[in-house]
């Protein structure tokens, strides 16, 4: 008879867990292959709330039409999409498009299906990623002490 052991992965970087985890948790899809007329036609962009964005005007010191805009600017789709499960989307105060949106990463829903893209273009995203994951508890720090 064989017992089940617990094996606990370890990377040597943050940028390692970070792939693991968007391998692990998320499909990419690249955008060319989604993204066409009928896709935007049918798109739904999953802004974060009309509290977030009060907040947000009130914090710049600008006009909830100047935040809207700026969604409408950050919500462009330049790169791949990632498809995810409803836990990012509707998790209450653990994930939602307005914890998304402060990690930098925009959520839609197609076809009954939720996607997410990191918002922006030329950069790794694994950084904004990372951050989402370290809120959600998936990266874990550990103490040492310095040689």
């Amino acid at each position: 008879m064989k017992k089940l052991v617990d094996k606990e992965l370890k990377f040597d970087t943050l940028q390692g867990q970070v792939q693991f985890l968007m391998n692990r948790e998320f499909s990419r899809i690249p955008a060319h292959l989604i993204t066409n007329d009928e896709f935007f036609s049918n798109v739904d962009y999953l802004y974060p709330s009309d509290e977030y964005k009060e907040m947000q005007a009130l914090t710049e010191g600008i006009s909830i039409d100047d935040i809207e805009e700026r969604f409408w600017d950050d919500y462009t789709i330049y790169g791949d999409l990632y498809l995810c499960d409803d836990y990012y989307i509707d998790n209450g105060s653990v994930c939602n498009p307005d914890i998304l949106y402060e990690f930098g990463i925009a959520a839609l829903e197609y076809k009954d299906e939720y996607f997410l893209y990191p918002m922006g273009f030329g950069y790794n995203h694994a950084e904004n990623f990372g951050k989402l994951f370290e809120h959600l508890g998936f990266i874990k720090y550990e103490e040492v002490e310095e040689e």
